[in-house]
């Protein structure tokens, strides 16, 4: 192999594990948005996380410098990766964006630094989805038109300015507090529909159906 070939070889096999280590964690949570830089230095921390810990399982690294020999005014260069070197750090990336997916998903990391009061952030990227993450209630839902809807959120966006919602379990509220059952699995609130206000309600606060279904 020469020495072009080998080093982007070399190359692409150190950035693999991270590279699928970040892309794991893109598929598991809502990130904010990064450019070319970001993702070429968030896979480099990650193979380096994959490396470290390939190095203390097996005690030795895995991508070893090449062996040069000279015959006839010619250099070749003999690689010594192994396959299953290779298949160990992608599942040590795979684990790694696993694992970190889950801390920033369910805010882990972010309950322990700030009880050792070293931030007030959490790890998701907005308010809209650290309340609908943490917060498992019946909520109701005002509209700029004066309507008002109520139901279980199964579904929400990933971010206030999508601001999209499907509740289960849904029924429309009336000017005399009475419900009017939604017939069907639940109704999709888009972001044309122009929320006002979405109110989080304790338990048993949910008004009591009514066998009527009339349009509001």
């Amino acid at each position: 192999m020469s020495a072009v070939g080998f080093e982007t070889l070399a190359v692409l096999l150190v950035l693999l594990p991270g590279f699928l280590a970040a892309g794991i964690i893109r598929t598991l949570c809502v990130r904010t948005k990064q450019t070319e830089f970001d993702k070429l230095i968030e896979a480099l921390v990650f193979s380096f996380i994959a490396y470290a810990e390939f190095v203390a399982i097996f005690r030795r690294f895995p991508l070893q410098a090449p062996q040069s020999s000279s015959e006839s005014a010619a250099a070749y260069y003999l690689s010594s990766i192994h396959p299953s070197d290779v298949l160990f750090l992608l599942a040590l990336g795979a684990t790694t964006g696993i694992l970190v997916g889950a801390s920033i998903t369910n805010d882990l990391h972010g309950r322990v630094f700030r009880r050792l009061r070293l931030t007030n952030r959490t790890s998701r990227p907005s308010i809209w989805l650290d309340v609908f993450s943490e917060v498992k209630d019946y909520v109701q839902v005002e509209f700029q038109d004066g309507r008002s809807l109520i139901g279980w959120p199964r579904y929400f966006s990933d971010s206030p300015e999508e601001s999209s919602l499907f509740l289960e379990n849904a029924a429309w509220i009336k000017a005399d507090g009475s419900t009017v059952e939604i017939p069907g699995s639940g109704i999709l609130v888009t972001k044309e529909m122009a929320i006002e206000a979405i109110m989080f309600l304790r338990e048993g606060a949910r008004p009591s159906k009514q066998s009527s279904q009339e349009n509001v």
